[in-house]
């Protein structure tokens, strides 16, 4: 019979690497699918109730559907008076949404009056939080820390330097290219002209390209977040390591 040779190379670092989490419950294991959904559940300390994020988006859209009402009753064949009438109700349903929107979402408001207060109070709520996950990341086996630690750094890098290629040295500028590119497009069409081909196509390609830019911006924090986790972990680990030593000299 012929012997299978023993796993080297990779398969090797596999097999070990599948070792050393024996002693950690597979729930418990680090991946960064765990670390991920970990970092994900991490509350916001600014995060409105249900209720509120329900009444908020209620205004928004009431203050939109009053917009367009805004944009066609000028439209209908109806007499001047009528008109006027329908446009100041059109006009009481988009400030009352408005004033449902800003009312409910009053709290996110409170950080630009007190900026620094504001602030400090979110780091003391991260505060516990973000140890949970150092602690968890202290309870795995060193050598599979490590490991990860040394992928989420080198993903990080190479992350880094492919983003200039899609974004150049601007990937946060935000949305608000688009909304202009939007703002101008809706201004030819209540203006009565007609959009060509060419505009729908740069438009398109505008917000596709909004829409790769905010994923990878997204992503790269998120890598970031993760490296910096883990190399937090990392340090500690052999910090801790080195302690007997220096107690011992």
């Amino acid at each position: 019979m012929e012997r299978t040779a023993p796993p080297t190379g990779e398969h090797d670092a596999i097999s070990s690497d599948k070792v050393s989490v024996d002693s950690v419950p597979a729930e418990d294991a680090l991946t960064f699918q765990s670390l991920n959904r970990r970092l994900s559940s991490m509350p916001d300390y600014d995060t409105p109730s249900p209720r509120s994020r329900r009444w908020s988006r209620i205004g928004v859209l009431t203050m939109l559907l009053a917009y367009l009402a805004a944009l066609i009753v000028p439209r209908l064949p109806i007499n001047s008076v009528t008109q006027a009438s329908f446009l100041l109700v059109v006009l009481v349903i988009e400030v009352a949404g408005l004033g449902v929107n800003l009312w409910f979402t009053r709290g996110e408001f409170t950080s630009l009056i007190r900026p620094l207060e504001e602030f400090s109070r979110q780091l003391d709520h991260d505060f516990p939080h973000h140890f949970e996950i150092r602690n968890w990341l202290l309870s795995q086996p060193e050598e599979r820390l490590e490991k990860y630690a040394a992928m989420a750094a080198f993903r990080r890098e190479r992350y880094t330097q492919n983003l200039p290629m899609l974004a150049g040295a601007i990937p946060t500028l935000g949305v608000i290219p688009v909304v202009v590119a939007v703002y101008f497009q809706g201004r030819q069409l209540i203006e009565g002209r007609h959009l060509s081909l060419i505009d729908w196509l740069f438009g398109f390609a505008l917000l596709l390209f909004y829409v790769l830019t905010w994923t990878s911006s997204i992503t790269k924090s998120r890598l970031e977040a993760m490296d910096m986790h883990l190399q937090g972990a990392l340090a500690e680990v052999e910090k801790n390591r080195q302690a007997p030593g220096d107690v011992e000299e």
